[in-house]
């Protein structure tokens, strides 16, 4: 699993150093394709960036939502990105959306 993750306080509130810049078109968040090209190719594996299924956590307001391709959205899967963005307080309130749109899709999905 990679992540890009954006460090924030539990309102949602960017804070702290970013790895890499913030790059969507509101300047608020990653945009997928973009943060995928300049990662290095030892992570990416050359592969364009929509090959492997994605997501998303977003936190706004307090609320957390996870936005996941489908084949993705497991029991494991959901647990490692709860651990990998320290949710556990939370764990309970956080709303899953299998997101099966072309923005998440995947080699799995055609």
């Amino acid at each position: 699993m990679i992540c890009v993750k954006v460090p924030c306080d539990e309102q949602g509130n960017v804070i702290g150093y970013l790895e890499i810049p913030l790059n969507s078109k509101s300047g608020d968040n990653y945009n997928h394709k973009k943060t995928w090209e300049v990662m290095s190719k030892h992570i990416t594996s050359g592969k364009p960036f929509d090959y492997y299924p994605r997501g998303r956590v977003e936190i706004i307001r307090g609320k957390v939502r996870i936005f996941i391709n489908p084949n993705i959205s497991t029991e494991e899967v959901l647990n490692a990105i709860i651990t990998e963005f320290e949710l556990a307080k939370v764990r309970d309130s956080i709303k899953v959306i299998e997101d099966f749109s072309e923005h998440y899709r995947c080699f799995m999905d055609i």
